[in-house]
C-alpha cells in the first residue's frame, strides 16, 4: 500500500510539475502552433506596444523550459514554414522603433537563442534560427534586409562559444562592414569623374534629399529602379524641382560599357563613376549587390541603408 502525500509533499510536487526541472521533452511530433506574443494593455501606444512585441518576439518560441519536436519540416513544435512566416512580422515591428531600442531587440533575441542552443546543443533550433536570420536580414535578395539590424547578430554570432571558431571571424568581419555608413551616420564623402570628365564629390551635391544609388546600366533591377523613379510622378516632380538629386554612381571597371548605356539615365540625374575603385576596393561603402541605394538627408546624413527600393520610394 503506498503511503498517501502529505500537504507539504503535494506543494513540493506541484511546484516541481511547474518548474522548468520538472517539464520532459515532447516524445511525440506533437505540433503547436507559433506562441505569439501579447501586448498587454498597459502598452497603449503604439511606438510601446512595438517595443514591447518586438522585444519579446521570441520569448515563447525560444522558453527553454522545454524541448519540443523537431524534424526537417517541424521547428521547436512549429511547422517550419510557420517559424519563417513569422520572420517579416518580426522585422516589420523593428523597422518601427528608433535605431538603438530596433539594436536592444536583436540582441535580446541573440541572447535567447544562445542560451536555448547552449541548453539543447543536440537540437537544429538554433542552426535554423541562426540560418533564417542571415536569409531575411542580411541575403543581398532579401526584401527585409537590413544591415544596421544584421550587424549585432552577427557580432554575437562572432562571440559565441556556439560558433564554430573557423566561422567566428567571418562574422566578425561581416559586423564590421555592416557598421560602415550606419543610419543616423554621416555617410563617408567620396570623389567621382560625372559623364563630363569633372570631378565632383558626393559633399558637394546640395539638395535636401539625396538618393545615392551605385548601379550598372547592364543591371535589370538597377534598370526597374530607373522605371519605378522615373515612373512617379511625385519624385519626378522632387528631381525637377531641385529637392531630391540622384546620384548614381557605376563602381565596376569597364567605363566604356557605362559609357555606352548612360543614355538611358534622365538628363537631371547626376552620373558618375569612381576611376581609383577607393570605393569597392576599400570599402569605402559596403557594397554587397547592384543596385544599392542610401537616402540621405541635406547633411548628408544616412537615413536609410542599402535598402530595398520599395522601402526607399515609401520613404520619400
Amino acid at each position: 500500500m503506498r503511503k498517501p502525500l502529505t500537504i507539504p509533499g503535494l506543494i513540493l510536487l506541484l511546484a516541481l510539475a511547474l518548474s522548468c526541472g520538472g517539464r520532459k521533452a515532447a516524445e511525440t511530433p506533437r505540433l503547436r502552433e507559433f506562441p505569439v506574443v501579447g501586448v498587454p494593455s498597459m502598452y497603449a501606444e503604439p511606438a510601446e506596444g512595438a517595443e514591447y512585441a518586438a522585444g519579446r518576439f521570441w520569448d515563447a518560441f525560444l522558453d527553454t523550459c522545454v524541448l519540443h519536436y523537431s524534424d526537417s519540416a517541424v521547428l521547436n513544435g512549429v511547422p517550419l514554414k510557420e517559424v519563417e512566416g513569422m520572420m517579416p512580422g518580426y522585422v516589420s515591428l523593428l523597422l518601427e522603433l528608433p535605431p538603438g531600442k530596433a539594436v536592444a531587440a536583436v540582441s535580446r533575441f541573440s541572447g535567447l537563442l544562445e542560451s536555448f542552443g547552449k541548453k539543447y546543443p543536440d537540437a537544429s533550433v538554433y542552426g535554423e534560427m541562426v540560418r533564417l536570420t542571415e536569409k531575411y536580414l542580411y541575403d543581398p535578395n532579401s526584401p527585409y534586409r537590413d544591415e544596421d539590424l544584421y550587424r549585432p547578430f552577427a557580432a554575437a554570432l562572432a562571440e559565441s562559444p556556439l560558433t564554430p571558431e573557423d566561422r567566428r571571424t567571418g562574422y566578425r568581419h561581416e559586423a564590421q562592414l555592416c557598421a560602415l555608413n550606419a543610419r543616423g551616420s554621416r555617410a563617408a564623402d567620396f570623389s567621382f569623374l560625372d559623364v563630363s570628365g569633372r570631378r565632383r564629390s558626393l559633399y558637394g551635391i546640395k539638395a535636401p534629399y539625396v538618393l545615392l544609388i551605385f548601379g550598372n546600366p547592364d543591371c535589370r533591377g538597377c534598370r526597374e529602379i530607373l522605371a519605378k523613379i522615373s515612373g512617379d510622378a511625385r519624385l519626378s516632380a522632387m528631381v525637377r524641382e531641385g529637392r531630391l538629386k540622384v546620384l548614381d554612381i557605376y563602381i565596376d571597371e569597364d567605363i566604356a560599357a557605362w559609357k555606352a548605356g548612360i543614355g538611358s539615365y534622365p538628363k537631371e540625374w547626376i552620373n558618375g563613376y569612381d576611376p581609383s575603385h577607393t570605393i569597392r576596393d576599400d570599402r569605402v561603402y559596403h557594397v554587397r549587390a547592384l543596385p544599392s541605394l542610401y537616402l540621405l538627408d541635406g547633411d548628408k546624413t544616412v537615413l536609410l541603408k542599402d535598402a530595398p527600393a520599395e522601402r526607399i520610394l515609401g520613404a520619400l
